[in-house]
């Protein structure tokens, strides 16, 4: 395993190898999962960039997400641990951020689908050219963006499970900064929670500040989906009872709300204003 990805090895402690291939999994059957994995990716051209589907066969209650990676500067980071400029936001390769925060997040009870292996692919070199995640499939959910599209289904009911799972994920330090619809998953089962999805652009731990959080996530999700669902003061009235209560975190939430519901960000921009928990006007 890359020397900087050794404190996943507890949580995924059997390994396999196909040629080049490595995978790190949690079950017995990884040299099988290994050998399916490797028959799916042969059957994509090698310059697709991304892939995101279901596994074949046995393993169709699976999903798999690949990256390839072709410049040799992220090669080099990405074999090395080496993070990214601040420049350009910091932490490690975006794949790499996605399976590290998956895996916390699911550690801190928030409901996403469970990473059941993860591993790579390795040039004649050594250098990393390709990264994947197998995770449990949610074959009967659809995300937020298309079942909002349905006029059958209410957007409001969509509007308060969504953001008592920001809510939710911000109380366990889990700050998730793309939260337009997509990246909630709806179930069939509408007794079933949400599930959220996609942590590649995400801060876990103690380092943002939580109202700063809180209402811009509330403010990117009014922006980019629910405006064209439900008018600004349903969602304002929705999201009030979640604000906090101590005056300087109040205005640091009023503040980030205003602007994530106005103002069209970079990813640099929302991650500086959830890390300083100041909205700077330019």
């Amino acid at each position: 395993m890359l020397s900087y990805l050794k404190e996943l090895a507890k949580i995924f402690p059997v390994q396999a190898q196909l040629h080049r291939m490595h995978l790190f999994g949690r079950e017995a059957d990884a040299e099988q999962l290994l050998q399916s994995l490797h028959k799916q990716l042969s059957h994509h051209s090698h310059d697709k960039r991304r892939i995101a589907e279901a596994m074949d066969d046995q393993y169709a209650h699976l999903f798999l997400k690949s990256a390839v990676i072709n410049g040799w500067r992220t090669r080099m980071r990405l074999t090395l641990g080496l993070r990214r400029s601040e420049r350009k936001g910091g932490g490690y390769e975006r794949a790499v951020e996605e399976l590290i925060n998956a895996v916390q997040a699911h550690q801190r009870g928030i409901p996403t689908p469970r990473i059941i292996a993860f591993g790579y692919n390795l040039t004649v070199m050594g250098w990393v050219s390709e990264l994947f995640i197998v995770s449990e499939n949610l074959a009967d959910h659809i995300n937020g963006e298309k079942w909002l599209a349905s006029p059958s289904h209410d957007p409001q009911e969509f509007a308060r499970q969504a953001t008592a799972l920001i809510a939710q994920m911000v109380g366990a330090d889990v700050m998730h900064l793309d939260t337009w619809a997509a990246n909630f998953m709806v179930p069939a089962d509408t007794s079933c929670p949400l599930q959220v999805i996609d942590f590649e652009n995400c801060l876990i731990g103690t380092r943002g500040d939580a109202a700063a959080a809180l209402g811009t996530q509330f403010g990117l999700l009014y922006r980019i989906t629910l405006q064209r669902f439900i008018s600004e003061a349903e969602f304002d009235q929705l999201v009030m009872d979640k604000c906090p209560t101590a005056p300087a975190a109040r205005d640091t939430f009023l503040t980030s709300y205003a602007h994530a519901k106005q103002h069209s960000m970079s990813r640099k921009e929302v991650r500086q204003i959830v890390l300083s928990g100041r909205v700077i006007r330019t």
